[in-house]
């Protein structure tokens, strides 16, 4: 981060409601353009599981 005015906050949701990550209602949320694979819940990267 080179600009000290650019500022990053996470939303209390993440803290306290984190299924809000997750497409419970099976909405079509669309494909990805270059694997076609549909999107669904978020997929958070390996180094942001739980232990």
């Amino acid at each position: 981060m080179d600009n000290p005015n650019d500022v990053k906050e996470l939303i209390p949701e993440f803290f306290y409601f984190p299924e809000f990550l997750v497409n419970f209602n099976g909405f079509d949320l669309g494909r990805l353009q270059i694997t076609k694979e549909s999107v669904d819940g978020v997929k958070l990267p390996p180094w942001a599981s739980t232990p």
